[in-house]
Formats: C-alpha cells, structure tokens, sequence
C-alpha cells in the first residue's frame, strides 16, 4: 500500500516534449491506483435517473445499484416532473440552444424574467446570468477587479474564486479561514497603506469541505468601516438553507448592499447548470464587456433558464419550506448516526456533511470498501483538504430516506474496520 501513497498534485510539474513523456507518470500512477481500486477519483458512468439511489458503472466495473450521496441536488428537484414539464416547453417556445454570446443575441424573454426574478429574491438591483456556476464566480472576479487592485481571500475559498484573484492581481492575500480579527488586521494594513485602492474581500455563504458559514454581518461591517467591496459565493447555501431559502443572505437582512456582489449557482438546489452574478445597477456594463466567461461564451440556454425559474418558484413557497425541513430532518439524522459510530462529522449541520477521516491510505481503503458494498460517495483529499485530513463528503437531499442513511453510517462503519486491519 506504501506505493499508492501521495496525490496527483505531485505529478503537477511535468516535463518533456511529447504528450506521452510528460503525462507518463501520473498516468502510471493513476493505473497503479485503478488497479488496486482505492480511488481519489474514478470514472462514473450513471446508467439510471439521478436520485438518492442509482445505477452506475465505475471504473470499467459491472453495472450495478448504489446508494447515492455524491450529488448535490440537495431539494430533489431535478427529477420533479413540475422542472421537466418547464423543461420541456422552454425546448417548444425556444429550442435547446441561445447559438450566441449573450452581448449579441444570446439571449431571450426567459433570460431576463430569471435575472429579474433573483435580483428580487436576493434584494439586489441586478443580476447578470451565466452558462455555468464557476464562470459566474471567475467572470466576476475578473470584470471587477484590476491589477492595481488588493484582493483578501479567504484560505479555503473555491477553486474559482481562486483561479480568478489570479488572473486578476498580483496583489492577493490570503486571510485565515473563517477569522474575521485577522481580515481586520489586514484591512487595517492595506488601508494605510493603500488609502486609494480598490480592495476586494471574497468569502463564501457555506464552505463545501467543512461545512461552516463566516460570520457575514461582522464582514459586512468591517468591508463597509474600511471602504471596501464584499463578493460572496453563495452557491451551497442559496435555496437549501435558511427559514426563508435564502441562505447566509438571511443573517444580513435588511442591510445595505450597495458594496456587495453575489455570485450564485444552480448546479445545487436549482437543478441545472448556470450561475449568476448579482449587485448593484452600476457593475452590469463592465460585467457584461469585461467578464471573459460571459463575453466570450454561449448565453445560457432557454432549458436552464425555465428550469431555474420554475426551481426558484418551488424553493421559495411553502412547497420548498417542506422540502427545506426534510432535507434538514436528514441532514440531522445522517449525523447522528455517524456520530453515534465514532465518527466526527466536521462543521455546522447543511447538506455537506463532511466525515472525518484523516489518514489518505486509510480514507482511500475505506472508499474502495464502500464502493464494494454498494455506496457512493465522494472522498476529498489534498489539495481539497489539507494533508492528513482526508474526509468523505456527504452529500444530502430531501430525497434521501433514514433508512438509506443508517445503511450508509452502518456500510462507512464496517468499511473503516476492514481498512484498519488492512493497514495494519
């Protein structure tokens, strides 16, 4: 097992000038792991319709059934027949495809009724719609931002968020998670010494590996005491979480905006690809000339527009309360049974439940142990999470029944001691 250790970032810097010398050895690498099947990630071909259980086959194995929680429609609604009717008369009135970038004619009456539609839920002036959630997060950043500009960043912020400062600035700086005293002190620095500059804070509404919210309304305050732009990603949170659906937006309400922008995605409690960006009037024309990821692509196509739109109607009546309140029902049970078999299931309760593993040879055993026994979940590993911290990501949705979940605490449980004494 001693070979199979280390991850695929070691193969990152590659050498050589054909294709196959440069990827020859995370090639080998990635075989070595298939063939013993301790998988940090592996090929699933979904056979069946997505829901809490599925057909799939993975890695070339035979088809088989598995219990699902490595999806993220956390309300259960890509497979409401209320979503697929919308679907179905967005493709009749519209066809599948926009055939154009949205700054030409790639874009349609249901375009803008969705981008209405959020400004409202979200209490914002505008909303901008994009093809998918990560070039929501990129495109934004991207347009905003200058190289001139400061960037303070939180230490576990999404890949495209990080992707983005990058391509933006040099001037980034990374803040401990979560710690609003350390974003002060460096505010408090970069201010005095940057009295004219932009300065852009970006966190996130819910963190997807540790399941755990900031403290918005104390960011808030601090982005509006030093004169600075607050960008939040509330794709996790935005629909699923909250009295209302709205999500960490609910800690904040009734405050002023007009120094924050939110980016959103509907690949979770909206049933569909797409993303949006969402702020002030006064962002709209340099977000719509100056953001790569929305000039330079295919508007979003009228199918994601009608299925978001009929997802936000569901999600925000009483309807989405009831689905909300089974979702947290099991969100809660799948804690307590992990927890009542050793587990430590990381962060707040949301629809990530995050179980503690650390060891990556123990966590790669018990993945391939799991799949064996018919259960389907995601491990993450470094650089997702840190070295030595390997958990499963849990993924909930309101579809899920208790009895799936103790049969998943119960499959996780037996797969954690036959790993142990394989290690041992």
């Amino acid at each position: 097992m001693k070979a199979l250790g280390g991850s695929a970032l070691d193969f990152f810097k590659t050498s050589g000038k054909s294709f196959g010398e440069r990827y020859k050895p995370l090639n080998e690498y990635i075989t070595l792991l298939e063939k013993h099947k301790v998988f940090f990630t592996a090929n699933r071909v979904i056979t069946s319709l997505v829901t809490s259980n599925v057909d799939a086959e993975i890695s070339g194995s035979s088809k088989r059934n598995y219990l699902n929680f490595s999806s993220q429609d956390y309300l259960g609604l890509a497979q409401s027949e209320e979503v697929k009717n919308a679907a179905h008369e967005a493709i009749d009135n519209y066809g599948v495809h926009t055939s154009s970038s949205p700054v030409l004619s790639g874009r349609n009456t249901l375009t803008e009724k969705l981008e209405n539609k959020l400004a409202d839920i979200t209490g914002t002036e505008q909303s901008l719609l994009f093809p998918v959630g990560w070039g929501a997060c990129f495109g934004a950043i991207a347009a905003l931002v200058n190289h001139s500009d400061h960037i303070l960043l939180d230490a576990l912020s999404h890949n495209s968020l990080q992707v983005a400062s990058s391509y933006s600035t040099d001037n980034i700086h990374k803040f401990r998670h979560n710690d609003v005293d350390h974003l002060d002190q460096l505010l408090i620095r970069l201010r005095e010494k940057e009295p004219k500059s932009g300065i852009f804070v970006v966190i996130e509404g819910l963190y997807s590996m540790n399941s755990d919210m900031p403290d918005l309304k104390s960011v808030l305050e601090l982005t509006k005491k030093y004169e600075a732009i607050l960008i939040v990603d509330i794709a996790h949170d935005f629909g699923a979480m909250g009295k209302k659906g709205l999500g960490i937006l609910e800690t904040i309400e009734g405050d002023d905006l007009s120094n924050v922008v939110l980016v959103g995605a509907f690949s979770k409690s909206f049933a569909t690809n797409g993303g949006f960006v969402a702020g002030p009037a006064c962002i709209r024309k340099q977000l719509s000339i100056f953001g790569p990821t929305y000039t330079f692509s295919n508007g979003i196509s009228p199918v994601q527009c009608a299925i978001a739109l009929k997802c936000s109607d569901i999600i925000f009546s009483g309807k989405g309360d009831e689905l909300r309140s089974k979702l947290n029902d099991n969100i809660q049970c799948a804690r307590r049974e992990f927890n009542s078999r050793g587990f430590v299931t990381n962060g707040i309760p949301s629809p990530i439940v995050p179980v503690n593993i650390g060891n990556e040879d123990l966590a790669r055993i018990i993945g391939r142990e799991n799949i064996r026994n018919g259960l389907m979940t995601n491990i993450a590993e470094f650089p997702a999470v840190p070295k030595g911290k390997a958990i499963f990501r849990f993924q909930l949705m309101s579809t899920h029944e208790h009895t799936q979940i103790i049969e998943a605490a119960e499959i996780i449980s037996q797969g954690r001691k036959e790993a142990q004494l394989i290690l041992q």
